[in-house]
């Protein structure tokens, strides 16, 4: 079993992708053009060492540089080939993802955050497990009903990050509208009179869908990061999840470390 250039597993000649090939290409090299990876005075590579590369088709090639050309990334130069066109760089240091409760860990006085919704809905799967409250035998099933909320930070009128927080349905009574506005979830939810103990986080990848895309200001399938943290309350049940999306171009997760007595490694926060 063999994988491409997008890390795709090859099974007998089949690809399975949820975004299309010449998106990926796309993204791929419209960040080697962003990050001022590629020489600028070059030509991009032809369409045959790049369709080698990518492992991808010509014609899937062709469809990701004439993309690359309408949004300005790359110039044609007749008989002579593609050309990457420098990209003015408007966030010159990237954000530090850090800690749990803040969406924009640096503070910038000209960062806006608005709250987009706040509503009860269905719990999504994956958050139904993450919430589902642990008993002596098995977990009892979540109310299918949880109170999200979504909320935008954006600096200069440019999305950096897009935060959905789930509440369960026995809490949300309690919670008051206004403060969930202005608080950071975690914060709302003990005002609210929730003690919380401990918190599991994880950072994983997504991809910008039809609804996110917008939100972010980027096109669909861009790669985003995804951090995902549950809260527990003192009787050490989930009482709050949250998922976190941040633009890569704008973040980077920042850790400082010190050896302990022991000669491990410890994070200091």
């Amino acid at each position: 079993m063999s994988k491409d250039q997008f890390g795709r597993r090859r099974i007998g000649g089949d690809e399975r992708t949820v975004t299309p090939l010449y998106h990926q290409v796309y993204v791929a090299l419209r960040q080697k053009i962003r990050d001022g990876a590629l020489d600028m005075d070059q030509p991009l590579p032809g369409e045959n060492q790049l369709a080698q590369e990518f492992g991808v088709s010509r014609v899937t090639i062709r469809k990701a540089l004439a993309n690359l050309e309408l949004d300005g990334f790359i110039t044609k130069r007749c008989g002579i080939g593609s050309f990457p066109v420098p990209q003015p760089i408007e966030f010159r240091d990237r954000y530090n993802i850090g800690g749990l409760l803040e969406t924009g860990p640096r503070v910038d006085s000209k960062a806006r955050m608005k709250t987009l919704s706040i509503d009860m809905i269905e719990a999504p799967g994956h958050i139904a497990e993450r919430l589902a409250q642990p008993t002596a035998d098995e977990a009892r099933p979540l109310d299918t009903q949880v109170l999200r909320l979504i909320r935008a930070r954006s600096v200069r009128g440019e999305p950096f990050t897009l935060m959905t927080a789930y509440f369960l349905s026995e809490h949300s009574a309690n919670l008051d509208r206004r403060s969930l506005k202005t608080m950071a979830p975690p914060v709302a939810l003990e005002s609210s009179g929730v003690s919380m103990e401990r918190a599991e986080q994880r950072i994983s990848a997504t991809v910008a869908d039809e609804t996110t895309s917008p939100l972010l200001n980027v096109p669909v399938g861009t790669p985003l990061i995804l951090i995902g943290t549950v809260f527990f309350d003192e009787q050490d049940s989930p009482a709050l999840a949250m998922e976190s999306l941040y633009r890569p171009d704008l973040y980077e997760y920042r850790s400082t470390m010190r050896r302990d007595h022991s000669g491990r490694w410890q994070s200091v926060l």
